[in-house]
């Protein structure tokens, strides 16, 4: 194969404003200074996902469905659920943003975290896309972890509507007792399980499978920026 042109792989570059060295034009940062780039692309194409190295492959999508959420209010109280635009989209551009989600908000801070964050709202979703790159142990983690979500749930209002905007009015005593109970019955598993996370990811994470999966079913991740799919 022929090596490309010097122009066309200095096309592909631009100045670091911080620093000046030479970026791709896909990163998201400088790779010698650090410096947010903040180059979140208008569309994504197998073109792209090809040209992305895989440490840079989970931001950028990641960031790029991130950016589409904002565009169509999630952010915003009368908005659409990130659920109800994720849906809109293809599923593996789901599954990254879904997956790299999971991991930064455990790694963060446990699975309590990612429960009680926004996140907590995508539970089905991320265990539907971890089913969908293979990543079974992983599957079987979250299962309990999901577990430990519903019974916490069903046995407490406050915590089951703890997304509701407004946000509802409950009586002092009640949310004491969630709290209590959390403390006293759930914080070990939740802990426990936040630990054989770290352990998993470490010894057979699943981001190998997540950007195999991405680069095998890259035509299927085409989108552009304010498209949504109708019904």
């Amino acid at each position: 194969m022929a090596a490309p042109a010097e122009g066309d792989a200095m096309a592909d570059l631009i100045d670091c404003p911080n620093c000046g060295v030479d970026v791709s034009r896909q990163a998201l940062s400088c790779l010698s200074c650090g410096e947010a780039l903040n180059n979140i692309p208008d569309a994504i194409t197998p073109e792209l996902i090809a040209a992305l190295g895989d440490d840079e492959l989970g931001d950028l999508l990641h960031s790029y469905v991130a950016e589409v959420l904002a565009e169509h209010g999630c952010d915003m109280l009368e908005g659409p659920t990130d659920s109800e635009v994720l849906e809109s989209m293809p599923r593996c551009l789901r599954a990254v943003y879904t997956l790299s989600t999971l991991d930064f908000e455990v790694t963060n801070g446990g699975f309590y975290q990612w429960l009680t964050n926004s996140s907590g709202m995508l539970t089905q979703e991320t265990l539907d896309d971890l089913v969908l790159i293979g990543a079974a142990v992983h599957v079987e983690l979250l299962n309990h972890v999901i577990q430990l979500n519903r019974e916490l749930e069903s046995k407490h209002a406050c915590f089951r509507r703890r997304w509701e905007s407004p946000e509802p009015t409950f009586d002092r005593s009640e949310v004491d007792a969630c709290w209590t109970d959390i403390e006293e019955n759930y914080e070990s598993h939740f802990d426990s399980l936040s630990h054989d996370y770290y352990q998993l990811q470490d010894d057979d994470s699943f981001w190998p499978r997540l950007v195999r999966f991405v680069r095998e079913h890259s035509t299927e991740c085409v989108h552009t920026r304010g498209e949504l799919k109708e019904g």
